[in-house]
C-alpha cells in the first residue's frame, strides 16, 4: 500500500481538487435538490489563502480538507474523499489531520456543519466525539452544526502530524470504533456509505450503538433509523438485541416489507497482536513453500475454482493445519479491506475442540500483522464451538452485530 501523506495544497493542485470535489458531492445533488456547497466554492481563493489541505496516495489526490480558523476555534469546512477511495478511512484521516492543527494552534474547539439530509456525515461524526450544538438554514441550506472540544494542545514541538496510527502510537481505540471497522470490512458500501440491498446492522457495545443502513432503504426511512440508533441508550446485556432493534425492523417492514433477525449475528471479537497457540500438527502457510502439495487436498468445501484462487494466493493469506496429508482446518482471510481483515475459519467436525483452530487462526493473525490492519473474528450468536476458539486464545471482545433482513435471504 502506498503512503499516505498530507499537505497544503498548491495552485497546481486547482483542477484535481475540484474534480474530487464535485465527485464527492455529487451523490447527494437529488437527495437535497440542489448542488451541495462545497461543489461552488472558490478554490483557486482558497488554495491561494491557504485554507486548503490535500491527502495523497502515492503523488495522486484522495481527498481533499478545507479549514477555516478563528480565535476562539478551526472550522471544518469540507471533507471530500473521491468516491472511488471512500470508506478506506481516509476521511477519518483528514478529521484526525484537521483535530491535530487544532491543537498545534493552541485551539480546544473544533466545529463543522453538514446538510440534515446527509444522515450518513451525521452519524459519522457522532462516532468521532462531535455533539450536535444546532440546526438552521444557513444560505439556503439546512444545516446541523456540531463540535468537539479537543484534548491539552501541543507544546514545544509545533511540527504537524498528519495522521497518527492509534495501532502504533498505542492509543486506545474504542470497541464502538473498532465495531465500525469490523462492519466496513465484511459489508460493502457504496458511495454514500450504505450496504447493499434493504439490510439494517446495529453495532453495540458497552459504550452505545452504530447502524449500517441498506441502500435500497429511502432516505427519509434511513434518517429516522440513524436518529433512533444513535439516541438508543448503550445496553445492558450485549448478548440479548437492543431495545431498538424492535422499532428498527417495524420501520423497515413499512416501508420494504418484512424483515427479520437473521442467523449469523452475534458477538464481534478483536484479534490482539499478543496472540500465540501452540500447534500439536503442521502448520502451512499461504507464504510457504508447500503449497503445491495442497492441489490435490481439498477438504470438499471449496470449489475446485475457489481452492486453486486460495492456493494461489488470489483471496488473500491462508494458514492450514495439516495431518498425514489431510487438511483438517483452515483460517483464511474472509475479507479484507484497508483498516481491517476478518478470519474465516473451519475444521473438520471429526477434529473440532482439539486447538486446530485456534492454532490456524493465530498462525494467520502473525501472517496478516505486518499488513497493520486490525483483525477480527466473529460468530453466529448459536456458534458455541466458534465462540470457544475465542475464549480459548483470549480474544478481545468488542460488541455484537444484529443484522434484519428480509426472509429467507
Amino acid at each position: 500500500m502506498a503512503e499516505l501523506t498530507i499537505r497544503l495544497a498548491e495552485r497546481t493542485d486547482y483542477a484535481v481538487v475540484t474534480a474530487c470535489v464535485k465527485a464527492a458531492y455529487a451523490p447527494y445533488i437529488e437527495r437535497i435538490g440542489r448542488e451541495p456547497a462545497p461543489m461552488t466554492a472558490d478554490y483557486a481563493d482558497l488554495i491561494a489563502r491557504g485554507a486548503v489541505s490535500v491527502l495523497l496516495e502515492g503523488g495522486e489526490l484522495r481527498g481533499v480538507l478545507v479549514l477555516k480558523q478563528e480565535e476562539a476555534r478551526l472550522w471544518i469546512e469540507n471533507v471530500a474523499v473521491h468516491p472511488g477511495h471512500q470508506h478506506r478511512g481516509i476521511g477519518r484521516r483528514l478529521l484526525a489531520y484537521a483535530e491535530q492543527r487544532a491543537r498545534v494552534a493552541h485551539v480546544l474547539e473544533v466545529r463543522l456543519y453538514t446538510h440534515e439530509l446527509m444522515v450518513e456525515n451525521i452519524s459519522l461524526y457522532r462516532r468521532l466525539g462531535y455533539q450536535e450544538v444546532e440546526r438552521r438554514e444557513e444560505e439556503g441550506f439546512r444545516r446541523v452544526f456540531m463540535r468537539k472540544f479537543i484534548d491539552s494542545p501541543i507544546c514545544g514541538d509545533r511540527s504537524i502530524t498528519p495522521w497518527v496510527d492509534d495501532r502504533v502510537s498505542g492509543a486506545a481505540v474504542s470497541d464502538l470504533e473498532l465495531l465500525r471497522v469490523e462492519i466496513e470490512t465484511l459489508w460493502a458500501t457504496d458511495a454514500r456509505g450504505r450496504i447493499e440491498g434493504r439490510d439494517l446492522l446495529i453495532g453495540s457495545t458497552a459504550l452505545g450503538n452504530t447502524v449500517a443502513v441498506g441502500s435500497a432503504v429511502a432516505d427519509d426511512v434511513a434518517a429516522v433509523l440513524v436518529a433512533a440508533v444513535d439516541a438508543a441508550p448503550p445496553p445492558h446485556d450485549l448478548t440479548l438485541p437492543p431495545t431498538v432493534l424492535e422499532q428498527c425492523r417495524q420501520l423497515l417492514a413499512d416501508s420494504l416489507g418484512p424483515v427479520e433477525l437473521t442467523r449469523s449475528s452475534g458477538p464481534g471479537y478483536l484479534i490482539p497482536e499478543t496472540i500465540a497457540f501452540e500447534a500439536t500438527v503442521a502448520l502451512v502457510r499461504s507464504d510457504a513453500g508447500e503449497v503445491e502439495s495442497l492441489r490435490a487436498a481439498n477438504p470438499g468445501n471449496w470449489e475446485p475454482d475457489e481452492w486453486a484462487h486460495l492456493l494461489e494466493g488470489r483471496l488473500g493469506p491462508w494458514v492450514m493445519a495439516v495431518r498425514d496429508g489431510q487438511v483438517i482446518s483452515i483460517c483464511h482471510t474472509a475479507r479484507r479491506r484497508a483498516l481491517g481483515a476478518e478470519a474465516g475459519v473451519w475444521s473438520r467436525p471429526e477434529f473440532r475442540g482439539q486447538g486446530h483452530a485456534a492454532a490456524v487462526t493465530a498462525a494467520w493473525a502473525a501472517l496478516m500483522r505486518p499488513t497493520g490492519r486490525h483483525l477480527f473474528y466473529s460468530v453466529a450468536r448459536t456458534n458455541v464451538s466458534s465462540q470457544r476458539v475465542a475464549a480459548r486464545l483470549g480474544l478481545r471482545p468488542i460488541g455484537w452485530l444484529w443484522q434484519l433482513a428480509a426472509p429467507g435471504s
